[in-house]
């Protein structure tokens, strides 16, 4: 006879936090990493976008968990429907054959023959 699996039991508790400070962070920028031959490649990104959050705080409900510390980081990674995905290789110089040309000391990471 197979045995089942016991069916997780998931917990939910509503907490109430006072807050006592909070970071935030938000990057939008060109990719300035593709300069150095170590990070230039075809599907390289060229702006970087990011956010950050940090909220601190005391919980207040419930009871049981008054007064424990919590800090609470989010990570953000915006999808936007916007020309920001765009790559180094749609930018690059094609010859006659519409095949990329590279800067001098670079290298694709697929060979073209």
């Amino acid at each position: 006879m197979i045995k089942r699996k016991k069916a997780i039991k998931e917990e939910h508790s509503f907490l109430t936090i006072e807050v006592s400070g909070y970071k935030a962070r938000v990057d939008a920028s060109i990719n300035y990493e593709v300069r150095d031959k170590r990070h230039y490649y075809e599907d390289a990104k060229v702006y970087k976008f990011g956010s950050y959050l940090e909220i601190e705080g005391t919980c207040t409900y419930p009871e049981e968990r008054a007064e424990a510390a919590y800090r609470f980081i989010i990570y953000g990674n915006e999808a936007r429907d916007d020309d920001f995905e765009s790559k180094l290789i749609d930018y690059h110089v094609k010859d006659d054959k519409g095949m990329p040309q590279f800067p001098q000391g670079t290298r694709s990471r697929h060979s073209y023959i």
